[in-house]
Order: structure tokens, then sequence, then C-alpha cells
């Protein structure tokens, strides 16, 4: 008779490496950074979620939902 799989005898494989990093399609239009200046004049309400970010770029707080929504209108 087997034994049946639990947590404590299940076989466990560690990863021997990082995976990789995630990379966008060739042909995204969207590969680096959004020009916020850009969709600043599309769609003048994203002014009000845009930041500058510690390295002096301009970005959103990706955790705002709101400000999410506002930079998905702008694209």
């Amino acid at each position: 008779m087997t034994q049946p799989i639990t947590p404590k005898n299940t076989p466990h494989k560690t990863p021997t490496s990082k995976p990789a990093a995630s990379t966008l399609h060739p042909r995204n239009p969207h590969q680096g950074r959004y020009d916020f200046d850009k969709l600043t004049k599309a769609l003048p309400e994203l002014a009000k979620h845009t930041i500058t970010n510690p390295s002096g770029e301009a970005t959103i707080n990706f955790s705002d939902a709101d400000a999410v929504l506002t930079l998905n209108k702008a694209l």
C-alpha cells in the first residue's frame, strides 16, 4: 500500500537560481518609462496624480487606485 502524500513527505524542489526578470513584448509601445508630459497633455486630470520620485523622474503612486485608473485613461 502506498503512503498518502502529505506536506511532510511531499518532495520539495528548491530553485537553484532566481527566475529571469520579466520583459515586455518587443512591440509594446510602453517600453521604459511613461512620458508623463505627453500623457498629461492628453489628459490634464493626470497632473493631480503625478509626483516626482527620489530620482527626480515623474511617476504616480501605483498603490493609489484612482491614480492608476487615471493613468490608464491617459494611455
